[in-house]
């Protein structure tokens, strides 16, 4: 046998054996393997307990049950948060069918509880498989088979997005981040093909993502900026992908729009949730996108068409000023004051990143640092890679960018950014494995894996200092032990008068109805709250009893008290935490939980 007949065999096995390191299935896989090996006590937490990592967890299933059990699918109200009216929530049932899908197939061969905790273990692992694809196959068009496997890693470690997708984990941030991500993809191949199908792709996803809540929209307004740069860059060869990505918007955007929202709601503007608003910015901006398009070979040159794209961004913008102003402000702007001062301001997920860095400055490098090296990693590419992959790695770069800049108004947007910004770390990690191929140096086979560190967040939290109180998290946690809220059902059913953070809890395992949840369109029941324990003994009466409420209960290790006594010494919190409830409160006692509770005489 020659040589010549003997080489392609050893080539195919060459081939053969690093053909799963260029599968984004493979990539995807071994993420999820990081996943559940950082992951699996929370399986087992969920699987035997029921607990619920978050609040929002809870009133997500409350969501569901309630759809399950016969309320309409556009009546998103929650009728035991602030009884008797309930409140309007600002979510959608878009997440609400697969969640229940899948209770209903675990249902057929569990009991109903174990069924919706099978739910929320695989729910949140099935969508953290879909980012991990969507992230693979986005590595490997910005920078190669090679980038692939050290991005699914790096997002597989990274702290804010695996936070997100814990088992137990039901709400819609591990979704949004998903589709963040699958955004930046279709927008990418988008770029790179120009082609009518991923442009399409990027606009309806776009919807989508709307459609489930408005967070992913400083993302949605990146990736029109990036169609419309590159249209103004390329002219008529962009034209079809730009009217395409317009069109696939503007009619996503009326689906969801009509599947989503009641008719009642159609013209009711509301700025923090999907609505009339968005719609009539998004088929304003489609009309002028597709304007541009039908134009292009009339709008000559590269000044013109961005002088072109600059005026139809302002015309949007005078339009929402016209018809809809408010919605070019805070989307929190209703909140009531004193919630903001007393309890949102407190919220940590919803504090901007700079207020906590100030008090805390080293958690800069275990929150954020990861991140915006990842951000810098990305410009860095658009750079290197400006013959060939400028407008790609731009796009990435602008979408990483917007995430950062997110996190000064609510830190909790670090787990999109982190997702996209772990791309620039896998761009210097893929060019480094290339650079080490052929080299016989242990300190060149082990380079790639410590280039790819410093994106990562969790290897930033091993080596800095901790600053985490562990007396607040461990007090929170006994007080929302699901054994403990559910033997709350021991007292007759009623209306409870509790912490904004017990809310939910008491919601989704007790019959009970609630005041106060953290829920920003609560102003009724959180204020009433907040009011009374404010208030002294004697006023916080009348208070409690125009409530409706039947209990009021507190659990002392949980710090939400302590910060209505520090604001008021002399009001009803500062009262009870020192043992000193009024007459008109008669103790109660649930054995076996760290709840104080009275009943309102």
């Amino acid at each position: 046998m020659s040589v010549a007949t003997a080489a392609p065999p050893t080539r195919a096995l060459r081939q053969s054996a690093a053909a799963p390191f260029e599968s984004p299935v493979f990539a995807a896989l071994l993420g999820m393997a990081v996943t559940l090996l950082l992951s699996w006590s929370s399986v087992v937490v969920v699987w035997r307990t029921g607990a619920f990592a978050n609040s929002d967890d809870a009133m997500r299933l409350v969501e569901v049950r309630d759809w399950l059990a016969g309320q309409a699918w556009f009546d998103l109200r929650q009728y035991r948060l602030d009884p008797p009216d309930g409140v309007f929530m600002h979510w959608t049932r878009v997440l609400d069918v697969p969640l229940a899908a899948l209770i209903a197939a675990f249902s057929l061969v569990l009991p109903m509880d174990m069924a919706e905790r099978a739910t929320r273990i695989v729910f949140p692992l099935m969508l953290h498989l879909v980012l991990f694809v969507g992230v693979a196959r986005l590595a490997r068009r910005l920078a190669g088979a090679a980038a692939m496997v050290p991005a699914t890693l790096i997002v597989a470690l990274a702290g804010a997005a695996l936070l997100q997708f814990q088992p137990g984990r039901i709400h819609h941030h591990a979704a949004q981040i998903a589709l963040c991500v699958l955004i930046a993809e279709a927008t990418i191949a988008a770029i790179q093909d120009e082609t009518l199908g991923p442009a399409m792709r990027a606009g309806a996803l776009a919807a989508l993502s709307l459609s489930i809540n408005v967070e992913n929209l400083p993302y949605v307004m990146v990736e029109v900026i990036a169609f419309t740069m590159v249209w103004s860059a390329r002219g008529v060869g962009f034209a079809r992908a730009l009217a395409g990505f317009a069109l696939a918007l503007a009619g996503g955007a009326l689906v969801v729009f009509a599947a989503t929202i009641g008719p009642s709601r159609y013209f009711i503007a509301a700025c923090d949730a999907f609505s009339a608003a968005h719609l009539f910015a998004i088929a304003v901006g489609a009309l002028l996108l597709c304007a541009l398009a039908a134009a292009s070979r009339r709008l000559g040159g590269v000044a013109v068409r961005l002088a072109a794209a600059a005026a139809a961004g302002l015309i949007v913008l005078g339009a929402m000023a016209l018809a809809y102003p408010a919605c070019l402000h805070d989307p929190l702007a209703a909140i009531d004051p004193l919630l903001r001062s007393l309890w949102l301001d407190k919220v940590e997920e919803a504090r901007p990143l700079t207020a906590i860095v100030a008090e805390h400055p080293v958690k800069f490098v275990t929150l954020a640092l990861s991140t915006v090296l990842g951000f810098l990693a990305a410009v860095a590419a658009a750079w290197v890679e400006r013959r060939t992959r400028f407008s790609a790695w731009a796009a990435i770069a602008g979408f990483a960018g917007v995430g950062v800049l997110t996190t000064f108004w609510q830190v909790r947007a670090l787990a999109s950014a982190s997702a996209l910004a772990a791309l620039g770390g896998a761009w210097l990690v893929a060019r480094c494995v290339v650079w080490a191929r052929g080299k016989a140096s242990p300190l060149a086979r082990i380079a790639p894996f410590a280039m790819g560190l410093p994106f990562t967040s969790i290897f930033w939290a091993m080596i800095a200092p901790s600053v985490v109180d562990a007396a607040p998290v461990a007090g929170r946690a006994q007080c929302r032990d699901p054994a403990s809220v559910a033997r709350l059902d021991d007292l007759p059913r009623g209306t409870i008068l509790a912490p904004i953070d017990l809310g939910a809890d008491i919601l989704a395992l007790t019959r009970h109805s609630v005041l106060a949840a953290p829920y920003h369109r609560n102003n009724r029941g959180n204020g009433a709250l907040v009011r009374a324990m404010l208030a002294p003994p004697d006023d916080a009466r009348a208070i409690v009893e125009a409530s409706g409420a039947r209990y009021v209960l507190y659990c002392p290790p949980m710090a939400e008290l302590s910060i209505y006594a520090a604001a008021s010494p002399d009001g009803l919190a500062a009262a009870l935490l020192r043992g000193r409830a009024p007459s008109w409160l008669e103790p109660a006692q649930v054995a076996g939980t760290p709840y104080k509770v009275f009943i309102v005489r």
